[in-house]
């Protein structure tokens, strides 16, 4: 029976891995979301922080199988062999259907993707600080996916090197996201085989 592996990933403080955007008058910055309301941890920013957890592994002489054979050369058609899927919540697969069939079964349905989003998810607010008192015009809010959660995105295949090299990636990445100096984005990478 064949092995397949999967990226684990736990929320360990709130994380605002942004959108790059927000909405107008509610957040200026704003976590990701499915159209169900579910928060889900798009692929290609994992991807990038794997990357980087890979090059600080790097610097530190850690026996590693080469960058470009992980994760391809930037710019190249050809991709390197770690293939990832965005991170769904636990359990997601579980909650689609049923948050679909809620929708379906009402025009009024007994709660929207709004409050699916509210509540995985949080609005954190602060504001930049002048001789002890709130500055003008600083005040910003963050929607930011609650700690404590944990998302699962599949893996492609690896060699043995190959799934050594990202489970010590994965390991060395400690935050994600928008203001990780100010408290969020603390998280728990770990590579699973099942």
């Amino acid at each position: 029976m064949s092995s397949t592996l999967r990226l684990t990933i736990v929320t360990e403080s709130p994380i605002c891995p942004g959108t790059g955007g927000g909405r107008f008058g509610f957040v200026d910055r704003d976590a990701t979301f499915t159209p169900s309301g579910l928060p889900v941890l798009r692929a290609k920013r994992l991807y990038g922080l794997l990357r980087d957890a890979y090059r600080d592994l790097a610097l530190l002489q850690w026996p590693l199988s080469p960058e470009d054979a992980l994760f391809g050369k930037p710019g190249q058609e050809s991709p390197g062999a770690l293939r990832l899927t965005d991170a769904t919540l636990e359990r997601a697969s579980e909650l689609q259907p049923f948050l679909a069939a809620v929708k379906a079964r009402s025009k009024t349905p007994a709660f929207s993707p709004e409050d699916v989003i509210a509540h995985y998810s949080e609005i954190l607010r602060q504001t930049a600080m002048e001789d002890g008192a709130p500055k003008e015009n600083t005040l910003r809010a963050t929607r930011a996916i609650r700690q404590g959660l944990t998302f699962h995105a599949p893996v492609s295949p690896l060699s043995p090197e190959d799934r050594n090299t990202l489970a010590l990636a994965a390991a060395a990445v400690h935050r994600m996201g928008t203001s990780r100096s100010r408290g969020l984005g603390k998280v728990r990478f770990s590579l699973e085989e099942r």
